[in-house]
């Protein structure tokens, strides 16, 4: 009861909104953008000067609003897009921790050219089997490595991809 986690799904409202309105004005928000207020989504609305939020959301048997004032600081602006009408845009659990911190998330990205030194491909030459006793090759032990390191792939979503669904 009254909890939120990173299994809601989050719709950010693209503009500033009045939050002295309640459930009935922001559920119309809502609907006017051909959205249902009672799918189970997490709605959240900013004020003009980013320092208070709102975020509505139906439980069973009713709507929920949580509000949160700012008392220093301000929530982050990289989620305005445009002063004209709401749009929500679809946050992570993770990002929307981050713009109430007031910190920016910005993709990283990668040089378009590598440099010699990332060009060079090498192959480890071994036995058939890199681990004694294990039953995984070296091709599916490389993938496993290169998701965890190089994809940064948490484990749990690793095992996720290796499981055998029930016949």
């Amino acid at each position: 009861m009254f909890s939120l986690s990173e299994s809601n799904k989050f719709m950010v409202c693209t503009s500033a909104v009045d939050l002295r309105k309640g459930v009935d004005p922001l559920s119309r928000m809502v609907r006017s953008n051909s959205m249902s207020p009672t799918d189970g989504s997490v709605y959240v609305f900013l004020n003009r000067t980013r320092t208070r939020m709102k975020l509505l959301y139906w439980e069973r048997g009713g709507y929920v609003i949580f509000y949160k004032r700012m008392e220093q600081g301000r929530i982050s602006h990289t989620v305005f897009q445009s002063d004209e009408s709401c749009v929500f845009k679809q946050l992570r659990w993770d990002e929307l921790v981050l713009l109430v911190e007031g910190m920016v998330v910005t993709p990283l990205t990668r040089d378009s050219k590598p440099t010699d030194a990332h060009t060079e491909i090498r192959e480890a030459h071994g036995t058939q089997n890199c681990l004694p006793g294990c039953k995984a090759g070296n091709s599916l032990m490389a993938s496993i490595v290169t998701d965890k390191f190089c994809d940064h792939l948490p484990e749990y979503r690793q095992a996720n991809l290796f499981q055998v669904p029930a016949p």
